[in-house]
């Protein structure tokens, strides 16, 4: 598979796991903010945002954005992180709004156990790019993740953590 249909793959994924907060909020989303630093989005919001542990990540994988957003008509504060590196890509997107819940989603997943709870996978057919979705203390988060295993994408979620504030 060439890049230019990777890439293609992986915004279908990141658009798909977009789709499904959109609907677990139902509602839409402003512009995103951009922001500092992971920390800086700390203090913006009233939840813990996860990050992974740097020693899980690929070489040469590094954060390169951060983005905070509010939708005042859901009253959902959104975290966005992007990390890229040669070849790959992991985005994040983490949000908190009363009575948020994770549903079942309409599309293709399979149902995974993710950082102690349930979660959904969506994976193209023929493998990577994969997207996690699942919720956790009352927060909602999406990993998709571009040139990566499914084992390498596990394995930084299992490790992520909340930001020192």
């Amino acid at each position: 598979m060439d890049e230019a249909t990777r890439r293609g793959l992986f915004r279908s994924l990141v658009l798909l796991s977009a789709l499904l907060l959109l609907v677990a909020c139902s509602g839409m989303r402003t512009a995103s903010r951009p922001l500092d630093s992971p920390e800086e989005a700390q203090e913006l919001v009233s939840f813990p945002v996860l990050m992974p542990d740097p020693e899980t990540l690929p070489a040469g994988l590094e954060l390169e954005e951060v983005g905070w957003k509010h939708d005042r008509e859901q009253d959902a504060e959104i975290v966005d992180l992007v990390y890229r590196g040669p070849g790959m890509e992991l985005s994040t997107e983490q949000f908190a709004r009363d009575e948020a819940h994770l549903e079942a989603p309409n599309e293709a997943h399979e149902r995974v156990a993710v950082r102690g709870t349930a979660g959904y996978l969506f994976s193209h057919p023929a493998g990577e790019p994969y997207s996690l979705a699942w919720e956790e203390n009352g927060t909602i988060v999406s990993v998709s993740t571009r040139g990566m295993t499914l084992e390498q994408t596990l394995l930084i979620v299992e490790s992520m953590s909340p930001v020192a504030k």
